[in-house]
C-alpha cells in the first residue's frame, strides 16, 4: 500500500523542491539536487555530535519534503521538521514510516510560531535553507532579525541559507543588501560555502551561526568569550572586521577579507606562514587549522597560558622587568637570525606567564620587513618607546602618536645605562642581538654624563616638549571625543525624540482616524438601534393588534362554540321531533301523498313529451301505494277513512290499479320505458324508487 501511497503523494506536490530521500526513482525531476548543501551541513553536524558525545536535537524549519531532516536522522539525530504545507509533511511522515529507526517527527505549522515557542536549550542544531527570506518579505529585516536572535538564544548552533536582493524575484527588494546582517544577534558567524539555486545564476550564502560554538573545517570548538578587538586600547583599529574567540586550549580568529581586505590578508597570510614553520627556539604556538574563501579567512591556534602585559601594568602588578626585556630580547634575536621581524612589538602583543616568562604574540606582525608598523618606524627606535612603558608602567593611548620617548634620558636606571651604551653607537650597527648583549653586560654610566653635552640635553628638552603638546592634543581630542559623542548622543536622541515625534503623530493620526472609524461605526449603531426600536415598537403594536385580533377571535369562537352548541340543541330537539314525526301513523299514512306531490312538482317542470310516460308511472306507483296498504290494516282503514272524503281521488286510484299486482305494473316497464325518458326523468325515476325502498325500511 505504501507503495503506491508514495508516488501519490509526490504527485501531489506544487514542486518536487529536494530529492524523494532513499527514491532515486522518484527524484529525477526535482528542482535542487541538494547533495551540496547537506555535505557541508553534515559536516557541521558530525563535529558538533563529536564535540557533545551524545545524538543531537535538531529542528529544521521549512523541511520541505524533509531531505535534509531524514538524512541527519541517518546520522543519528533527532529531528523535528517544520512546514507550512501539509502536502510536504505528508510525504515527511510517508518516508519517515518506511524508516522505523529513524528518530524524526514532522508537524503542519509556520516558522514564526514554532520560534516563538522555543524553549532555551531546546535545540543543538536549527536549519533554515532558503526560507527566511519569505519572512523578509512578509515582515521585514528587524522582524527576522529578532526571530534569528530567539533561534540563537534557544539553541546551539544553527546553519542558515539566505537568499539575495540581487535575485530577479519579487522578494529580492525586501532582502537586506548584505544578508550577514541577519545574524549580528550571534558571536560567531562563518559562510560556510555558496550554492546555486533552481531559481537563477546567483550562488546563496551557507552560513554557521552560534553563540556558543566555533566551526571551522569540520572541527567544532566552544568558547567562553569574544571580542573585534584584539586589545584594550585598540578602539576600532580593525574597523569591526576581526573576531577574536577565546576557548580553555585555543584562540580563533576570524578576519574579513572583504572589510579591511588587504591588510587582513597579509597578516592572515604571515602569521600562517610563520606558524606553519617557527624559527627554532622560538616559542610559536601550534595551528591547529586554518583556511580561507572569498569572504573570510581564519586560524585556530593553541593558546598559550598568561596574561597580556598591558593588562598586568594596569593592575600595577609586581613583575620582572628586566627578566621581560631579555626574553623579548631573546625572542627578537631568534627572529632577526632567521631574518624576520617583528613590527609591532607593544605591551599588548607580549604575554606574561604566571612563572614571569613572557613571549611575543601576534604573529602576523611578523615578516622580513625591518620596519615598524607606525611611528616612528625604525624598528630599533620604536623598541625604546615599548622599554620606557615596560619600565615605567605608564601606558598611553598610541593615538595620535605613541609616547614621544626614544632616548636614554627618560628612562629610569639601568635602563637609561643600557639604552646610552647602545646610543654610542652608530645606527647601522643596531640589532636585537646586540641589545641583548649590552643588557647582560650592563654598564654604569653616571647620569650626569649622559647631559654633559647641550645636544642631549636638548634632546630631552626636546623629547619632554613634544610630550607635553602630545599629551595636551590627546586631551584636546579625547575631549573633542567626548564632545562630538555627546553631540551625537544628542543628535541621536533628537533623532530618537524626532522618531518618536512622528511615530506619536501617526500614532495620534491613527488613533483619529480610529476615532473617527468608531463616530461612524457610533452613528450607525445609532442608527440602527433607532430603527431597531422603530421595529420593535411597530412590532409591539402588531402584537398588541394581533392580540387584540386572537381576543376578538376568541370571543367569536366562544360565541361560535354557544352558537354551535344551540344549533346542535336545536338539531337534537329537531331530529327527536322530526324521529317521532316519523314514528307517527299520520306520517306513514300520508307518505303516499308526499310522494304524489313531489311527482306532482316534478311534472310542472317537465317537457309535455315526458308527461304521457310519467302518467303510466304513476299509475303504476299509485298501484304500488294500494298493495302497501291493503296489506296492512290498520293502514288500509285509515286511508279509506282518508279517502272517503276525496271521493273522486278514490275512483281515480281505483281505476288505475284494477285487476293489478304491483310487481305486474312495474316489470314490464322497468327495462323498456327507461330507454325512452330523459336523463332528467331517469333521475326523477331514480329518486322515486329511492323513496319507495326508504318507505319499506321504515314501515
Amino acid at each position: 500500500m505504501e507503495d503506491i501511497l508514495l508516488p501519490q503523494l509526490i504527485l501531489d506536490l506544487p514542486e518536487i523542491y529536494q530529492p524523494v530521500y532513499g527514491h532515486p526513482e522518484l527524484s529525477t525531476h526535482v528542482s535542487r539536487l541538494c547533495t551540496d548543501r547537506l555535505e557541508e551541513i553534515a559536516q557541521v553536524h558530525d563535529a558538533l555530535q563529536s564535540l557533545l558525545d551524545r545524538p543531537l536535537r535538531v529542528l529544521d524549519l521549512g523541511c520541505a519534503q524533509g531531505f535534509f531532516s531524514l538524512s541527519l536522522a541517518e546520522h543519528g539525530a533527532i529531528v523535528h521538521g517544520v512546514d507550512f504545507l501539509d502536502k510536504n509533511i505528508a510525504v515527511c511522515k510517508a518516508l519517515a514510516s518506511e524508516h522505523s529507526s529513524f528518530k524524526t517527527c514532522f508537524k503542519v505549522d509556520r516558522i514564526e510560531n514554532v520560534i516563538n515557542y522555543l524553549q532555551s536549550d531546546q535545540y543543538d542544531l536549527v536549519l533554515g535553507l532558503s526560507v527566511f527570506h519569505h519572512l523578509v518579505h512578509e515582515h521585514g529585516s528587524a522582524k527576522v532579525r529578532e526571530l534569528l536572535n530567539q533561534v540563537g538564544a534557544c539553541s546551539a548552533v544553527v546553519v542558515l541559507e539566505f537568499a539575495l536582493p540581487e535575485e530577479p524575484l519579487y522578494w529580492a527588494a525586501a532582502q537586506p543588501q548584505d544578508p550577514r546582517t541577519l545574524l549580528d544577534g550571534y558571536a560567531f558567524v562563518h559562510e560556510l560555502a555558496r550554492h546555486a539555486t533552481h531559481l537563477a545564476k546567483i550562488p546563496r550564502p551557507l552560513y554557521v551561526a552560534s553563540n556558543q560554538y566555533w566551526m571551522l573545517n569540520g572541527l567544532a570548538g566552544k568558547f567562553d568569550s569574544w571580542t573585534t578587538e584584539p586589545h584594550a586600547l585598540a578602539q576600532g583599529t580593525h574597523q569591526g572586521s576581526r573576531r577574536y574567540y577565546y576557548c580553555a586550549d585555543y584562540i580563533v580568529k576570524v578576519f574579513r577579507l572583504d572589510q579591511r581586505g588587504q591588510h587582513n590578508q597579509q597578516e592572515l597570510r604571515q602569521e600562517t606562514q610563520f606558524l606553519a614553520n617557527p624559527p627554532t627556539g622560538f616559542p610559536a604556538p601550534t595551528c591547529l587549522v586554518s583556511g580561507t574563501n572569498d569572504i573570510e579567512g581564519w586560524l585556530v591556534v593553541q593558546r598559550l597560558p598568561g596574561k597580556v602585559l598591558l593588562n598586568v601594568l594596569r593592575e600595577h602588578a609586581a613583575i620582572d622587568h628586566l627578566a621581560i626585556l631579555r626574553a623579548l630580547l631573546s625572542q627578537l634575536a631568534i627572529l632577526e637570525a632567521a631574518g624576520l621581524y617583528h613590527d609591532d612589538v607593544r605591551v599588548w602583543n607580549v604575554l606574561l606567564n604566571e612563572d614571569g616568562s613572557a613571549c611575543l604574540i601576534d604573529y602576523g606582525s611578523i615578516s622580513a620587513k625591518a620596519r615598524d608598523c607606525a611611528w616612528p618606524e625604525n624598528i630599533f627606535l620604536a623598541f625604546f618607546i615599548f622599554v620606557r612603558e615596560l619600565a615605567t608602567g605608564v601606558v598611553e593611548h598610541p593615538d595620535p602618536l605613541r609616547t614621544v620617548s626614544i632616548s636614554p634620558y627618560n628612562l629610569p636606571q639601568p635602563y637609561r645605562a643600557w639604552a646610552a651604551s647602545l646610543w654610542k653607537r652608530p645606527l647601522r650597527e643596531w640589532c636585537f642581538k646586540l641589545m641583548l648583549d649590552l643588557l647582560d653586560t650592563l654598564p654604569d654610566i653616571d647620569q650626569s654624563e649622559l647631559l654633559d653635552r647641550p645636544q642631549d640635553a636638548w634632546a630631552k628638552a626636546i623629547e619632554n616638549a613634544i610630550q607635553i603638546q602630545s599629551q595636551s592634543i590627546r586631551h584636546q581630542k579625547w575631549f573633542s571625543t567626548q564632545v562630538e559623542a555627546r553631540a551625537a548622543s544628542a543628535e541621536a536622541q533628537a533623532q530618537q525624540a524626532s522618531e518618536r515625534a512622528a511615530s506619536a503623530v501617526a500614532q495620534a493620526l491613527q488613533a483619529s482616524e480610529r476615532a473617527a472609524s468608531a463616530e461612524t461605526q457610533a452613528l450607525q449603531a445609532s442608527e440602527r438601534a433607532a430603527s431597531a426600536e422603530t421595529q420593535a415598537l411597530q412590532a409591539s403594536e402588531r402584537a398588541a393588534s394581533a392580540e387584540t385580533q386572537a381576543l376578538q377571535a376568541s370571543e367569536r369562537a366562544a360565541s361560535a362554540e354557544t352558537q354551535a352548541l344551540q344549533a346542535s340543541e336545536r338539531a337534537v330537539n329537531a331530529a327527536s321531533a322530526l324521529t317521532a314525526v316519523h314514528n307517527s301513523s299520520s306520517w306513514r299514512l300520508t307518505a303516499p301523498l308526499r310522494m304524489t306531490g313531489r311527482v306532482a312538482r316534478a311534472l310542472l317542470q317537465w317537457p309535455k313529451v315526458a308527461k304521457s310516460a310519467l302518467k303510466t308511472k304513476i299509475k303504476l306507483l299509485l298501484a304500488h301505494a294500494k298493495l302497501y296498504v291493503t296489506r296492512r290494516p290498520k293502514l288500509r282503514h285509515a286511508a279509506l277513512v282518508v279517502l272517503a272524503q276525496f271521493p273522486t281521488l278514490k275512483a281515480r286510484l281505483k281505476a288505475a290499479t284494477a285487476n293489478k299486482s304491483f310487481a305486474q305494473i312495474i316489470a314490464p316497464t322497468a327495462s323498456t320505458d327507461l330507454a325512452n325518458l330523459t336523463p332528467r326523468a331517469r333521475q326523477i325515476y331514480a329518486d322515486l324508487r329511492a323513496a319507495i325502498e326508504n318507505n319499506k325500511r321504515n314501515g
